[in-house]
């Protein structure tokens, strides 16, 4: 088996150049996400791209609390 399609994903230079734009982006801020993400918000308002919102809210069909626990649940869990 060789292993240089591996090492080849792992060190794709594009990649490493969008992790460079990242830690780019994030230094202007000095890493503060708050100020990345206003940031971010001001660049799409100020665009004129339109942005799409979905016409009713992402909701679940069943809440947390409503699953229920089968008997395989448990054995896995034993």
């Amino acid at each position: 088996m060789n292993p240089e399609p591996i090492n080849d994903l792992l060190f794709d230079p594009i990649f490493d150049e969008i992790h460079q734009a990242r830690r780019d982006y994030s230094d202007k801020f000095n890493g503060n996400f708050k100020l990345v993400l206003e940031d971010a918000q001001r660049r799409q308002e100020t665009s004129g791209r339109p942005l799409w919102r979905p016409k009713t809210a992402n909701t679940p069909k069943q809440s947390s609390s409503e699953l229920a626990v089968t008997e395989d649940d448990k054995a896995i869990a034993a």
